[in-house]
């Protein structure tokens, strides 16, 4: 029997765990947006401690997309998503970077450049 593990929740039918998937709150983000958001030098509040994003694409036990941190005197990676699902006031800040933009357009525009 398999186990499906999201958030904290473990489900052993596969359709269950799919249908949880499609209701993750960061399902509207892709890798780009999260990126972009967490930029190189940006400096943001977590769980009291003041950090800065040294890399936004670090790569950690061969996945990619993992924030590189600096905070008062040492290092270390952190994945976006932990930041964003327990600080909800830097997922409203992104949520409202995100509001009336048209990435899709945008990203069409870019790709008849490119041809």
């Amino acid at each position: 029997m398999a186990e499906y593990h999201f958030y904290n929740e473990i489900y052993t039918d596969k359709k269950e765990w799919e249908k949880a998937l499609k209701t993750d709150p960061f399902y509207k983000y892709n890798k780009y947006m999260i990126k972009d958001f967490f930029y190189k030098g940006r400096k943001f509040l977590f769980e009291g401690h003041e950090y800065e994003v040294i890399d936004n694409d670090a790569e950690v036990s061969k996945m990619k997309g993992w924030l590189f941190l600096k905070t008062r005197g040492y290092t270390l990676y952190m994945h976006p998503r932990k930041i964003l699902f327990e600080q909800p006031d830097l997922k409203e800040l992104l949520d409202k970077g995100l509001e009336g933009l048209n990435i899709e357009s945008e990203m069409e525009y870019e790709q008849i450049e490119l041809f």
